[in-house]
């Protein structure tokens, strides 16, 4: 148990270095538990924590989830929050659409009105 301690807290230590989906998958693997097993324990679908894992995720999660992540993993709230928003502010200035101009096509930024997730 000892050990398990002392990893987790060397991860905790690079955290703010690391990127929210870093940070989940590096907690999981260094606790050593599967991604159903821990989507179970945390009350989430597999599919759900696959994409948090990986960082394909356009939503926040609702409050009481993370709370129940950052308890779980005992991660700093108020750091993975930061983190959660920083990962959400990058994928809204990263959406692009897909134009046809001259038989070419390209991606371009989305105009800031269209492509809203609802």
């Amino acid at each position: 148990m000892r050990v398990l301690r002392e990893k987790m807290d060397k991860l905790r230590e690079r955290a703010p270095d690391m990127k929210f989906h870093e940070i989940l998958r590096e907690s999981r693997d260094t606790m050593g538990l599967m991604q159903y097993r821990t989507a179970e324990f945390l009350g989430l679908q597999i599919a759900r924590l696959k994409n948090l894992e990986t960082g394909y995720f356009r939503q926040a999660l609702p409050i009481t989830q993370l709370d129940r992540i950052c308890e779980f993993f005992e991660l700093d709230k108020e750091m993975m929050y930061k983190k959660m928003y920083q990962h959400l502010d990058g994928v809204e200035k990263a959406k692009k659409v897909r134009t046809l101009h001259r038989g070419k096509s390209e991606m371009q930024d989305m105009p800031a009105d269209e492509g809203s997730e609802g």
